[in-house]
């Protein structure tokens, strides 16, 4: 659980690095965003490591919402694709 926790430390410390480059404000809706995103990951890294959870049932409602948003969208299909080929697409296109 350890692990989990100071990996998703690490990644809301990313966001938080770039909000700081792009001087992007920072109030309690922001911090509210990094809590969601944060716990987003916990959850993420739990299924990853087989960790028994509790899922929230704001985050899967929430989860939910935001696919039936995305299936609306023209890019749907090349964002689903990118993110499923990412590793293939950044060793191509990245480096």
């Amino acid at each position: 659980m350890k692990n989990i926790d100071q990996r998703s430390t690490e990644i809301t410390m990313f966001i938080l690095e770039l909000f700081d480059k792009e001087n992007v404000d920072r109030d309690i809706e922001v911090c509210a965003e990094l809590i969601l995103i944060s716990r987003l990951i916990q959850q993420r890294l739990m299924i990853r490591f087989g960790k028994k959870f509790v899922k929230n049932s704001f985050i899967e409602k929430a989860k939910i919402e935001i696919i039936d948003e995305m299936k609306k969208d023209d890019a749907y299909d090349s964002i689903k694709y990118l993110v499923q080929n990412y590793r293939d697409f950044k060793s191509k296109n990245l480096n």
